[in-house]
């Protein structure tokens, strides 16, 4: 948890109104190689969901997005400090009405089974069993509903060797670990 007070910290220091260029962006992204967190809001958002969930939202960023595109969001994460932040995300946005954030172990989240008919995992997976992740997807998320999952892919062994040798600062929490290529 100490990683996620650092991360809450920074993120409520940098946090800024998102500006309305960007917002558009969400809702006619196609360029997939340089914009994909847009393109995958786009298309989880191109059947129109009544009840979205962003599945280890973290400071908010993305679900307050999501809500100033006027979806309905829930955010869960396991950090109570990013959830925090979050909070004061959607107040800054102006999107608190139809944004809401829950201190949840994505795991064992007490939601009703089918809650929502989409669901965004940005980011994640990779810090959990994956296993536990599909699990608990499948079971809040409405039968036909969609998801959309983000996550870094770096067991390319270019990618490995490039971040292996990079002298930033990694920033990654204890639980953190790339997804195998079967997990993928």
């Amino acid at each position: 948890m100490a990683f996620h007070a650092a991360v809450a910290k920074r993120e409520r220091a940098d946090m800024k109104f998102t500006p309305q260029e960007l917002v558009d962006r969400y809702r006619t992204c196609d360029r997939w190689r340089t914009r994909y967190p847009e393109c995958v809001i786009r298309f989880l958002t191109l059947h129109r969901p009544r009840h979205i969930c962003d599945f280890g939202c973290g400071s908010g960023e993305m679900a307050c997005r999501v809500g100033c595109l006027g979806y309905r969001i829930t955010g869960l994460d396991v950090s109570s400090d990013l959830i925090s932040v979050a909070r004061e995300r959607a107040v800054l946005e102006g999107v608190s009405e139809n944004v809401k954030f829950m201190v949840a172990d994505g795991a064992n989240v007490n939601i009703s089974d089918g809650t929502f008919d989409a669901m965004l995992a940005m980011s994640v997976v990779h810090h959990m069993p994956v296993g536990d992740a599909i699990d608990a997807i499948d079971r809040v998320l409405c039968p036909g509903g969609r998801v959309a999952f983000l996550e870094a892919v770096a067991y390319h062994k270019m990618l490995q060797w490039i971040r292996g040798h990079s002298l930033r600062m990694k920033d990654t929490s204890h639980d953190e670990r790339q997804l195998s290529a079967d997990e993928v």
